[in-house]
């Protein structure tokens, strides 16, 4: 969840698929727009975290005119 502009901050929430009930499990500062891997605002960084929220990698798009 995240505002809708570029380098916003993110509230990351596991959801129970049983239950649908969604919880927070951690929170980062930049627009986290997929969570595959994470994804910032336009494809600019591209980010690995441990379930937990710590960031074990991030890596830049050196391409400016594509979104992922």
């Amino acid at each position: 969840m995240a505002e809708y502009r570029p380098d916003s901050r993110s509230v990351v929430y596991r959801v129970d698929p049983r239950t649908l009930r969604a919880t927070e499990a951690f929170r980062f500062s930049d627009h986290v727009g997929g969570l595959v891997h994470g994804v910032s605002w336009g494809s600019r960084c591209l980010y690995t975290w441990t379930a937990d929220g710590r960031t074990l990698r991030r890596g830049l798009n050196e391409s400016h005119y594509v979104d992922f």
